[in-house]
């Protein structure tokens, strides 16, 4: 594609990108919940600085006057031996267990399992690298092949609970497949269950599971989406490569923490089709680390 033609494609996307959202400002004010952008100017300063930031809206953006609580959380405590137990009789095969050493020194408890490395930490996260030769094995270039491959392995190891497939996207060789903890019916960000895989081989594992306890009593209107997205714009960094939003969902998320429990604030989640994730602070407009 030329410039030329990249540039009048970008122009007519930003059009359609005005017009809907327009309609969505439109439709939120009609049933009475009137939204951040109420005037005309406002929804041309989102089209200009998405457009500035390289970005296309390619994910419908939610309806405004939505209310949210924090959710009261604690970390999913276990054993260490749980995790090595499942994972060893997992990944054996048909060669019987695997062997099994612990290392010394380091952040949390580290070992080596067969051709892998594992590390569990303190706050509860738990990471297995394949350090050995990977086998050549043929590629699955299907996706609901992958999700199945997937499937199967988190069903052998046994983590599968509260977790749901969110997307896949792709690293190298490797098929990374995203999973999400839910509550509720709500999406719990901040719990995920992370699968890297070449062919029928998994070449990674990032596990971290929270223990919903309960939504506070105070809920609070979040901001609409239109404003949660201006705020996400006034720090992200464009590298000059255009790039889509597909998806910007309501959900809850928090980073890791060593702690007895905590409260978690309600989110808005941005995803790029780079596989770049963000999230917003939907009750403060804050970007969260």
């Amino acid at each position: 594609m030329n410039l030329s033609r990249a540039k009048t494609v970008l122009i007519i996307a930003f059009l359609i990108l005005n017009i809907t959202i327009a309609y969505q400002i439109w439709e939120n004010e009609r049933v009475g919940t009137a939204g951040f952008l109420g005037m005309s100017e406002e929804v041309s300063r989102l089209d200009a600085e998405l457009m500035e930031a390289n970005l296309i809206l390619d994910a419908p953006l939610p309806r405004g006057g939505m209310q949210a609580a924090h959710l009261l959380v604690k970390p999913w405590r276990f054993h260490p031996e749980e995790i090595i137990t499942s994972l060893a009789e997992a990944l054996s095969g048909e060669d019987g267990q695997l062997p099994l050493q612990k290392l010394e020194g380091g952040e949390g408890e580290a070992y080596i399992l067969g051709p892998y490395s594992l590390v569990i930490k303190k706050e509860g996260t738990v990471s297995l690298r394949r350090t050995g030769a990977a086998e050549t094995v043929p590629q699955i270039n299907s996706a609901e092949e992958m999700q199945q491959v997937a499937e199967g392995i988190i069903d052998s190891l046994g983590f599968r609970g509260g977790f749901t497939y969110d997307y896949t996207s792709i690293d190298g060789y490797n098929t990374l497949l995203h999973y999400r903890q839910v509550y509720r019916n709500l999406p719990l960000y901040a719990g995920y269950l992370q699968l890297s895989i070449r062919g029928e081989e998994l070449q990674g594992l990032n596990i971290y599971r929270l223990e919903p306890l309960q939504f506070m009593e105070q809920e609070r209107e979040v901001i609409p989406p239109p404003m949660a997205l201006l705020r996400f714009l006034e720090v992200y960094e464009n590298d000059g490569q255009v790039r889509g939003i597909v998806q910007f969902s309501l959900g809850y998320y928090s980073q890791e923490y060593d702690a007895e429990k905590w409260e978690i604030p309600p989110v808005w989640r941005i995803r790029l089709d780079s596989g770049e994730v963000f999230f917003v602070n939907a009750f403060t407009g804050r970007l969260e680390s």
